[in-house]
């Protein structure tokens, strides 16, 4: 009967350790219909002039390559002078992410460059923004209103 007990014992912790060890399966991705964020985005923020750009616009905008880019949803402030801008990527795969963001970058980077002795106000609103990536999604807000926008983004990704 001892040993009885001692086994079943033996086997209780054996499995209460066993279940210490397991992992919690990882959330899949979220599937983010960027369309609907972006329409969320310029219904929310007051940003007037802002033109939609097609996924055959990044190359000339951002360098981008259509094959890389799985989804986009993409508005620039149309007005000539003012350098906002709503980028909402989701690449191909997340080997592309990294080079996506790098693009991103350089393209603020310039910006910047323009405006810095051209237009202070604009120069300043370029510093206050980045790029991010979480996953294969990729985003950048040029606005003063960044972070209403981060948060309306935040509800999709964090959904």
């Amino acid at each position: 009967m001892k040993k009885l007990c001692l086994l079943l014992a033996a086997c209780m912790t054996f499995l209460l350790f066993a279940g210490c060890g397991t992992k919690p399966a990882t959330a899949a991705e979220p599937d983010i219909a960027l369309d609907t964020v972006m329409e969320d985005i310029l219904a929310q923020v007051d940003m007037p002039d802002m033109m939609p750009l097609t996924a055959e616009n990044l190359l000339d905008y951002y360098g981008l390559d259509a094959a890389e880019i799985a989804d986009s949803a993409v508005c620039v402030n149309s007005n000539g002078y003012a350098k906002e801008e709503i980028v909402l990527l989701r690449a191909v795969d997340e080997s592309r992410v990294a080079g996506i963001a790098d693009k991103l970058n350089l393209s603020l980077e310039d910006a910047a460059a323009q405006m810095q002795n051209y237009l202070p106000d604009q120069y300043a609103m370029i510093q206050k923004s980045a790029v991010e990536h979480s996953g294969t999604y990729v985003w950048l807000f040029v606005s003063e209103n960044n972070a209403q926008m981060q948060e309306i983004w935040n509800s999709y990704l964090h959904a």
